[in-house]
Parts: structure tokens; sequence; C-alpha cells
């Protein structure tokens, strides 16, 4: 197993959660952080043992095997893009793009380039939602019919910052994504048809959505999210049989299975919430893949298809 050195650009919000998940990835090495700004570089680097660059620095490196972009969503493309054609492999927060074209041209670019992509969507990643799909694919625990996925909170984001461009932010795109990829990852099934209807401030950015989705295979699935207001995150997961129930789905190991009065409890191991997605990146780049059979292109283009679907 070869240990893939990752430069990560944007020493940002979540930087350091994604450093740690990196350096505890026993596949990943925490090689390079990249900045606009060097003295920002080199302050966060200072703690992991890292080289600190400016951006463009970063992947003039050869040492450098694959990035992983945690700079705003604005610049996600055109970073994901210098990235490829730089010969890094790229590992992107998620909203990985804002419209389908973009999603297109990357992806056929990584694919010329014979380079592993892919969108950092943590929670489909997390051994306990890996282990509700197999529950659900076993048959035991009945036929999966609906769903209800809740991400709402009050945003700590400033002012300014990228949660407020309505262009490339918002709720949806901000915590809405995360019921919404996994409703899509558990349904296992293409989007049929879905709507979101969204309250909006007077710039015009969605503070508060709710979002419907019919999949082709008839599971149906509703997903709230919003910067606004605190919910009761949960997701609930049904089926003809009874229901699965898991707090804070995106970040958890635990959940239960209700049936009737019978109640399981189910535990999976949960060592980090960013450190799973990151081990699975380095296992595809080690096993020659340049797409995620969990995260590929087509899952990526289904979440902007709901995102398509916004009133």
């Amino acid at each position: 197993m070869a240990i893939i050195n990752i430069g990560l650009l944007g020493p940002g919000k979540i930087a350091k959660r994604v450093a740690d998940g990196i350096i505890s990835a026993d596949n990943a090495n925490l090689y390079a952080i990249g900045s606009r700004n060097i003295n920002r570089a080199r302050e966060f680097a200072k703690d992991y043992h890292a080289i600190a660059y400016e951006n463009e620095e970063l992947l003039k490196d050869k040492n450098v095997d694959a990035v992983y972009i945690a700079i705003p969503n604005a610049y996600h493309f055109e970073w994901i893009m210098k990235s490829l054609e730089a010969g890094k492999h790229v590992i992107c927060e998620k909203p990985i793009f804002v419209n389908e074209e973009e999603c297109e041209k990357a992806f056929t670019l990584a694919k010329e380039k014979r380079l592993m992509l892919m969108e950092a969507m943590k929670s489909d990643f997390l051994p306990l939602t890996l282990k509700i799909k197999e529950l659900l694919q076993s048959g035991k625990y009945g036929k999966l019919l609906y769903m209800d996925g809740k991400y709402s909170s009050i945003t700590p984001a400033k002012p300014g910052t990228w949660v407020f461009d309505a262009k490339t932010g918002g709720g949806l795109r901000d915590v809405g994504i995360y019921p919404i990829s996994y409703c899509n990852f558990l349904a296992d099934s293409k989007v049929k048809d879905t709507v979101t209807i969204s309250k909006e401030n007077d710039e015009g950015l969605d503070v508060l959505s709710q979002t419907t989705i019919l999949y082709e295979n008839g599971v149906l699935a509703t997903c709230t999210s919003g910067l606004e207001l605190k919910t009761i995150n949960k997701i609930f997961i049904y089926t003809d049989s009874g229901y699965f129930e898991i707090e804070n789905f995106w970040k958890t190991g635990k959940g239960k299975y209700v049936s009737g009065s019978d109640i399981e409890e189910i535990e999976c191991e949960m060592l980090g919430d960013f450190m799973y997605e990151v081990k699975h990146f380095c296992d595809c780049i080690n096993r020659g893949l340049i797409e995620s059979p969990i995260a590929s292109k087509e899952a990526t283009l289904e979440i902007l298809k709901v995102f398509r679907g916004r009133n």
C-alpha cells in the first residue's frame, strides 16, 4: 500500500478537521498546506510538520500526489482544473461543482489524465452509513419506502463569507447537501423527479428549504435544510417493516432500528468524520481508479439534479 502525499488547499474554517482526517488515514500523509497567503499557510503547517506553499507553488511540487481542495465553492472548479492539469489527483469539498457543465468538463479532464477526482461527501463513507445500506440490501429489514432527513442550524458563518453567496452558497449547498446525498446513496436509484421550495432573504439566499425527491424505484425522500433555524437533525429511514433512526447522521457511528416494540441498537467504528473519505480516496488511487464507486461522477450529477429542482 502506497502512502499518498496530500496537499491541502485552503487553511480555513474546516481545515483542521480535514487535516486531522488526513493524518488519521493509514494510507495518507499531510505533506503540504497551500494558501493565497503564505503566512497563513506557514501558521497552519507548523502544527502538522507540513510544508507551506502559496497555492500555485504547491501544485509544482512533484512530491504532492493529490490535493484536497477546501477553498470557497466559487473557486472549486478553477482549482480542480489547475490541479488536474498539474497531474494531481483531486478530492474537493462538497459541493464540488456549481453546475453540470463544470462536472462534465472536470471529469473529462480527469479521465484524459488518468487521475482520480472525487467529491468529499464524508457522510457517505462512514461505517454506519455503509452498514445501513448493507442492511437495507439484505432484505432482512424490509423494503425501503421513504426517508426524511433534516440538517438545519443557525449558521456561525459571518456575512461576506462563501455561505452568504447566493450563487454558490446558501443553506442547500452548505448543509442540505448532506441529507440529499445520504438519501441518494441509500435509495440506490436515479432521481426521477425533485422539487425544492426555499425561503429566501432579501439577497436571494436560501435560508430555509424543503426538498422532495422521487426516485425511479419508487422510493420517496424529504430533506429539510437551512441557515436560520436549528432543527432536531436526524434521518428516519422507513421500510415496510420498521424504521432506522440516526441522529447527526453525517458524523456518527450510532443508530437504531425500530420495529413495533423492538429496538435494535446499531453501532459502528467512528474514528473521525473526515478520515473515512480520505482513506477511501487514497485506496482508489492505489487501485488505479479514476472514479470512486461511491462518490462517482454519476453520484455528483444526481446531487446537481436535485439542486436544479429548486424553485
